[in-house]
């Protein structure tokens, strides 16, 4: 029996020293912590950098690169139409007017333009910022060269239509 017991006591004690300290297997705490905020940050970028991307995508951002008409600009490679807005047509009474008034307005300035997401044949829709904060589409509007589009803009531009651009005629695709 004490020889039994001295097993017992032989296999606590190698028990015990097969789980003390071994500086080749212990967990170190500081490299713990390091390991679960690294997988912390992954995770958190798992889950923001779709957003991210995706407002980085909805953004553009550089200098106009032409002007169409009085409510669609190219800024870089991406033509974007202002949300909301409708000026005359290249071909309609105001309609060059329109576009050099814009053309005007951008000249030489870094723009930047939150799309919707939504197009228009090539185009995406947008609003559209000179580095000052001025709108260009409340501006194109102000200036009685455009007129707001209330099925679009929920009526965010109407204060900013003058006698002059409320004389304006509606296009065809902007009934109501």
């Amino acid at each position: 029996m004490p020889e039994t017991r001295a097993a017992e006591r032989t296999g606590l004690v190698e028990l015990t020293i097969s789980c003390s300290y071994n500086p080749l297997t212990r967990p170190r705490p500081r490299l713990m912590v390091l390991a679960m905020m690294a997988l912390a940050l992954i995770m958190a970028l798992a889950v923001c950098l779709p957003g991210i991307l995706q407002a980085a995508e909805r953004e553009a951002s550089g200098a106009v690169t032409k002007v169409r008409d009085g409510d669609t600009i190219i800024v870089g490679n991406t033509p974007v139409r202002f949300n909301g807005v409708a000026a005359p047509e290249l071909a309609e009474p105001y309609g060059q007017q329109s576009r050099r008034a814009m053309s005007g307005l951008v000249a030489g300035k870094q723009i930047r333009c939150e799309r919707t997401g939504h197009r228009s044949y090539d185009r995406w829709v947008g609003t559209c910022h000179l580095p000052d904060g001025t709108n260009l589409s409340a501006a194109i509007i102000w200036m009685g060269l455009a007129r707001y589009y209330p099925r679009y803009s929920g009526g965010r531009y109407q204060e900013f239509e003058t006698a002059r651009s409320k004389r304006l005629a509606f296009p065809g695709y902007c009934r109501n």
